[in-house]
């Protein structure tokens, strides 16, 4: 494949070929090449090329660097730093794009090592891959310490230091030049000097003088003639002694070798050894890893047996056995498998439309119990029993999905998207915390013109089984309590067993009062947070920031917590416009429960009296 920007390294194994790796790149699209490629026996040209299997974390790169460091006669660590992760080409304007590289700054992967092992197979193979976190990790000093000393020892081995015997002959050897070299300039100051007295001497008396020095250069010939003789003689006892020494000089290398190959076959040992002693502690690392997850997931199941059964006894029902429609439970090694979930839709009448709503719970009688008590009036609909097909994931109500039947004229509009519930969230019905069951509320309206029937199907994502759940509903054939289109279905709904004043004449300062007195009765009539707070961002007296952050399920505030937060910013906004608190007084109105009337009359007394 054609590819640049890769990164390339040659491995100079001791008992191997050189053998080049390639990772990385891009193609002539500037798309990642994300592989590894080994050529064996490059030297020789009759190489071969094969892939070696690496994460996309390592290969995934280009414009980066690798370094082959061998470690050992049969392990080289491969050093990759840098790179970018991803090219593309953006838009700056007037038609023209640029290139723009997205450089990688994950520190786990801006130095990554590749331990390559030489098997007894004959080829490179992949032992492990080491990111920024495994280098710090004990199990990799200890590896890196080991290699080092191998290292050091196998340097050692390589270096030749001479003996103290060999170190004495060279320096005799020396000595004996220097003398040599001193004889030498002793001749030649003997001969200047006869020069020179031949040309000094003059008259009768010179055949004396000349014999006189004639018979001291004999005799001092004679001396380096002994001399000479002395230092021949000492250099052919040490050419005898060299040759004795580079007799012993063979010998000792072959010991020597002969040492090597043991050595090497002790290292061949070691490297084995080595290599079981690695996969053993990887696979004690696997067994303790799972360990630890089996132990926490246990710890979880019985703080959710706990939690259970704290639910049970707030409701006051006694759950010792496990309804048999409810799935079957499989305990196995202490973890509890297979859990099944129950969820129920029912419908509410909300002025000019039908309220849906989906409830999910874990205990399907525990969920009944509570519609039974908060929502006596509804109309019970469908149920059914499902799974999560991840322990930790959620499941979501597809509204969007193609249909079957039609529905020109119906409107189907959620409360809340996506609608989705976490199984950590339904896990928690029941806690001191959490008193409501996770829901998902739908309004449908159906216009006049409407086909007669809907039949509304919303399949389930996220769920093990597929399961899908239906909305029927029929076009209303009689006028509502409330007229939709007439004036009175706005915020200020007029109510013939109360006379409410105009909006426009509730005055702030009593309306703030009557809702600061009141404060704990409208806590305790059970209206339901999630109408409410749709409710006041519909008429704009809360925004869907505000909004998130009450009906957030991820933050650790109590029922009672959001709901202190909610009357707070109400009654902030009667303070400010006395209009807002006959919007509230409607609200509770259309909430359409007993409670929820009587204590809008109540608060409307309460107005009269101050």
């Amino acid at each position: 494949m054609e590819r640049d920007s890769h990164a390339s390294a040659i491995i100079n194994g001791d008992s191997t070929s050189p053998t080049l790796v390639v990772i990385g790149g891009r193609d002539k699209n500037y798309q990642l090449v994300n592989e590894c490629l080994l050529f064996d026996s490059i030297a020789t040209g009759q190489y071969s090329c094969r892939k070696i299997p690496l994460p996309e974390s390592v290969t995934g790169r280009y414009n980066h660097s690798l370094t082959a460091v061998t470690m050992s006669l049969h392990c080289v660590w491969l050093v990759i730093v840098g790179g970018c992760k991803e090219f593309q080409w953006k838009d700056v304007g007037g038609g023209k794009k640029v290139p723009w590289t997205i450089y990688i700054t994950n520190t786990n992967r801006l130095i990554m090592i590749i331990e390559l092992v030489y098997s007894e197979a004959g080829e490179w193979i992949v032992q492990s891959v080491l990111d920024a976190n495994d280098l710090t990790s004990k199990n990799y000093q200890e590896k890196y310490q080991s290699y080092s000393k191998i290292r050091t020892w196998r340097m050692d081995q390589l270096i030749e230091y001479p003996t103290e015997r060999e170190m004495k002959l060279q320096r005799y050897i020396q000595s004996l030049h220097e003398d040599l070299q001193v004889a030498h300039e002793s001749k030649v100051s003997l001969q200047e000097a006869l020069v020179e007295a031949n040309k000094q001497v003059k008259g009768d008396d010179s055949n004396d003088i000349l014999s006189n020095i004639l018979e001291e250069m004999r005799q001092e010939q004679e001396k380096l003639i002994e001399e000479k003789q002395i230092i021949t003689e000492d250099n052919e006892k040490l050419k005898l002694m060299v040759a004795d020494i580079e007799e012993k000089q063979e010998q000792y290398l072959k010991e020597k070798q002969i040492i090597i190959d043991d050595n090497q076959n002790l290292k061949t040992d070691v490297s084995e050894k080595d290599k079981v002693i690695a996969k053993l502690a990887s696979n004690e690392k696997q067994i303790v890893t799972d360990l630890k997850e089996k132990d926490l997931h246990i710890a979880k199941l019985l703080k959710e047996r706990q939690e259970r059964s704290k639910v049970t006894s707030s409701i006051g029902l006694q759950f010792n056995y496990l309804i048999p429609s409810m799935g079957k439970v499989v305990v196995s090694s202490g973890i509890v498998e297979n859990m099944a979930y129950a969820g129920l839709v029912y419908y509410e009448e909300k002025r000019a439309e039908d309220l849906v709503t989906f409830a999910a719970a874990k205990d399907l009688n525990a969920l009944l119990e509570f519609i039974k008590k908060d929502c006596s009036h509804a109309e019970r609909g469908q149920n059914i029993l499902f799974r999560f097909k991840n322990f930790d994931g959620y499941i979501e109500l597809r509204l969007d999905a193609p249909q079957d039947e039609p529905f020109t004229g119906w409107s189907i509009k959620p409360h809340l998207k996506p609608c989705r519930f976490l199984r950590c969230d339904v896990d928690k019905f029941g806690e001191a915390n959490y008193p409501l069951p996770s829901t998902c509320l739908i309004s449908v309206y159906g216009s006049p013109g409407a086909v007669p029937s809907l039949h509304y199907s919303i399949p389930l994502d996220g769920v093990a089984d597929p399961k899908t759940l239906f909305i029927h509903r029929s076009l209303r054939t009689t006028p509502s309590l409330t007229n939709p289109s007439s004036p009175s279905s706005s915020s200020n709904v007029v109510h013939e067993s109360t006379s409410v004043p105009e909006a426009n004449i509730f005055r702030s300062d009593i309306a703030h009062r009557v809702m600061t007195e009141c404060t704990a009765m409208i806590k305790n009539c059970g209206i339901n947070i999630h109408f409410l707070v749709d409710k006041l961002l519909e008429h704009k007296i809360i925004n869907a920031r505000e909004k998130r952050g009450i009906t957030d399920g991820y933050t650790k505030q109590t029922a009672g917590e959001r709901m202190d937060e909610l009357l707070d910013i109400i009654s902030s906004s009667i303070s400010m416009e006395g209009e807002v608190f006959g919007i509230f007084l409607d609200i509770l109105r259309e909430e359409d429960t007993r409670r929820a009337t009587a204590l809008a009359d109540k608060l409307m007394d309460k107005y009269k009296s101050i």
